[in-house]
Parts: structure tokens; C-alpha cells; sequence
């Protein structure tokens, strides 16, 4: 997209066709980012906080989401930090085709989103 409009999107797919294959085949410019923890990060954290440290079915084996991208033809790319990811996602929005990017997130690093959620009159920054 040019002049820096973007259209963005939320979508919840409930399978990988609907990731890669749909918009592959028909060349649609979306751009899936990955925020990959390895694990249900929220019901880990809450776990963690709620039952004495005890973890049950919170960690996920997660495939190679650059790799998986790949075999679809889907242009991937893996990134770890806000100023790895600022660059590769400026470029993926202007792609004109489906692009993933995989974010590498520390596994126990999220935090509390309900803060925020429940924030009233809060300044946007």
C-alpha cells in the first residue's frame, strides 16, 4: 500500500488454509504477525499467580512458523525485537502479497493485560 495507509485487520483463523493457503493462492496482501511464547502465555501467567507456581498444559511444541510460511509461498520473516520488527513490518505493509512475521517473545514475559483493558479516559500513546 502506498502513502502509508494501511488496512489492519484482526482475524482469528481456525486453520492454516486460512492463514496461507487463501491468501497465497489468490496473491491477498495480508500480513500475519506471530507473537510466539511457546505456550498459552496468559493461562500460564494466571497459572503461575494462582496455583503456587503449578503449571498444567500451558506449554506449546510450536512449529517453525517461518519454515511452515514458507511451504504455503508465503514470504516469512523471524524477528526478537521492537527495533528488529519496525523495519520488517514498515516493508511488509507495502508488500502488495501475504507476508508472516514470527515475533520471538521470552516464554513468562507477558504481562497483565486487564489493567489496560479496564482503563477509563486513558491517553492513547
Amino acid at each position: 500500500m502506498s502513502g502509508g495507509e494501511a488496512i489492519i485487520r484482526a482475524v482469528k483463523a481456525n486453520g492454516i488454509d486460512t492463514v496461507f493457503g487463501i491468501p497465497a493462492a489468490h496473491n491477498i496482501a495480508t500480513v500475519t504477525l506471530v507473537f510466539n511464547n511457546n505456550a498459552y502465555g496468559n493461562v500460564c501467567r494466571d497459572q503461575l499467580n494462582t496455583f503456587d507456581g503449578r503449571l498444567a498444559g500451558a506449554d506449546l511444541l510450536n512449529p517453525d512458523f517461518v519454515k511452515l510460511a514458507d511451504s504455503f509461498g508465503v514470504e516469512a520473516h523471524r524477528v526478537a525485537t521492537p527495533d528488529q520488527l519496525r523495519p520488517v513490518l514498515g516493508a511488509a505493509l507495502d508488500a502488495g502479497r501475504p507476508v508472516l512475521l514470527e515475533v520471538s517473545v521470552p516464554t513468562g514475559s507477558e504481562t497483565n493485560p486487564w489493567q489496560y483493558i479496564h482503563m477509563k479516559d486513558a491517553p492513547i500513546e
